[in-house]
């Protein structure tokens, strides 16, 4: 089976210029293997097939055959780094605290060492904030985006 760390240092490797980052590595059984990464601003198809051919150069098919899909993190994944906060400003987040405590709220600020979430003027939930919260990145244990079709 492929190593994921293997493939951990190729995808860094390979994304130096720093634009777009790695999020996720999955390495499957079978030598499927998935990365998702994610961009401070956008990801585009091209950095995807960027990625995608350069980490197929440098493994072996001949040695050890595999699967490999590159995508975007989608907006169901979870953020997983303080980087990917700034570009949500404005987006309703469902925040799971370290404490347990689940909030929902608007991401007001994203800074280096924390987000401000403010209420949701637009609708009312139970776990949904009354006021601005302040929380650093080590209270966070998850969050992601709330996508609303309305």
């Amino acid at each position: 089976m492929i190593d994921q760390e293997k493939i951990k240092r190729i995808v860094e490797e390979g994304l130096q210029d720093g634009s777009v980052f790695v999020t996720d590595i999955i390495v499957k059984s079978g030598n499927r293997i998935l990365i998702y990464i994610d961009g401070d601003q956008y990801v585009t198809v091209g950095d995807c097939a960027f990625l995608s051919k350069y980490v197929e150069s440098r493994l072996n098919r001949d040695q050890e055959d595999f699967e490999l899909h590159v995508s975007s993190a989608g907006a169901d994944q979870v953020l997983k780094f303080p980087r990917q906060y700034p570009k949500n400003i404005g987006k309703k987040l469902e925040v799971v605290c370290t404490n347990g405590e689940k909030l929902i709220g608007v991401l007001l600020q994203a800074g280096e060492n924390g987000i401000t979430l403010a209420p949701d003027t637009k609708k009312r939930q139970k776990t949904m904030i009354a006021e601005p919260v302040g929380l650093t990145y080590g209270e966070i244990e998850r969050a992601k985006c709330i996508i609303s079709f309305k």
